[in-house]
């Protein structure tokens, strides 16, 4: 799920869906949920604006196939939702940085890059960003500082965006985030991470860790229940995303957040 501007969006794998909330800053509460049919499966959801507000789009991860919505102004309704042509082994969470959207391609053990056309919003060929191991399968995706990071089974990896290609294998490295329990989404927020644990059970639902700012190194990883997290013993049914309100970049953090 993403921020953008007033609106969060949430893909609903499940639904073959995105749903739309308004976010209220002075609540930090959500209000006025939409569900928009997008005619195919949605996991991870980027949003992109054509340099001069010319138009907004919303990218959307599922299927095998990645599809693309124009974003109403004013009411954030999404239209015209298309396939991108981009076919993916499962490709799960999603992040847009320099006109470049990439996509954890989960089954294919890769990231795959796709440049977008700054004019049109168009996606040109994918490739294999060569960051990932084999065997690993990434799953969530996300930018902090000057680095990419993606989830895998049990660890985090962190890679330096100035060094990122299509044709060269990236200098990536671990996090130091490591056995986790099924790490699905990150987040970043004044100077901490939070991972959302896919396969943990209450004690460990989610983990945070201090992100040193330089290195992108993570320490000191502490274990969050949903008492911690809600101030509750409430919990969502899977730990899949977190989002912190009132931001349009990569996404959430604290007790701010909400769940999807």
């Amino acid at each position: 799920m993403t921020f953008f501007g007033p609106k969060l969006y949430v893909g609903n794998f499940n639904g073959e869906s995105v749903t739309t909330c308004d976010w209220v800053s002075a609540t930090k509460t959500l209000s006025g949920c939409l569900i928009r049919d997008v005619g195919g499966r949605a996991w991870g959801v980027a949003a992109y604006s054509l340099p001069g507000g010319k138009a907004t789009f919303l990218f959307v991860s599922g299927g095998p196939f990645n599809k693309r919505c124009t974003i109403t102004p004013g009411d954030g309704a999404l239209s015209d939702c298309f396939d991108t042509g981009v076919t993916a082994s499962a490709p799960h969470d999603m992040v847009i940085n320099n006109n470049t959207i990439y996509v954890a391609n989960r089954f294919k053990d890769n990231v795959l890059g796709c440049p977008i056309n700054p004019t049109t919003g168009d996606l040109g060929a994918c490739a294999d960003t060569q960051m990932t191991e084999k065997g690993r399968g990434p799953f969530g995706i996300a930018i902090n500082g000057g680095y990419l990071y993606i989830t895998y089974s049990d660890q985090v990896y962190e890679c330096p965006l100035a060094s990122l290609s299509t044709t060269v294998a990236s200098p990536c490295q671990l996090t130091g985030a490591n056995n986790l329990s099924g790490p699905a989404d990150l987040a970043f927020d004044d100077g901490f991470a939070y991972i959302s644990n896919f396969n943990s059970n209450d004690d460990k639902a989610v983990t945070r860790c201090a992100v040193n700012g330089t290195t992108g190194r993570a320490s000191n990883l502490r274990p969050l229940t949903w008492r911690d997290l809600l101030g509750s013993s409430s919990r969502p049914r899977h730990k899949i995303g977190w989002a912190v309100g009132g931001r349009e970049e990569e996404r959430r953090g604290g007790k701010r957040g909400h769940w999807a």
